[in-house]
């Protein structure tokens, strides 16, 4: 770790890949809305704006 500068990591919990993963359907869907790309097997997601403001919360989920 050191030689890769960090001076500290976080441990995982057993809920953060979940958050991740979370975090990135909401966007990869979202954008997929945003540019209009229509592909069937996608659901439709938050705009872009309300996927960004729910990927700041799973953020703040993930620092604690």
């Amino acid at each position: 770790m050191k030689k890769w500068g960090l001076k500290s990591w976080l441990l995982i919990s057993q809920e953060m890949p979940q958050l991740v993963n979370q975090k990135g359907g909401v966007l990869h869907n979202a954008w997929f809305g945003h540019i209009g790309h229509k592909r069937p097997e996608i659901a439709d997601g938050l705009s872009l704006e309300g996927a960004q403001k729910n990927a700041a919360e799973i953020d703040q989920q993930l620092q604690l």
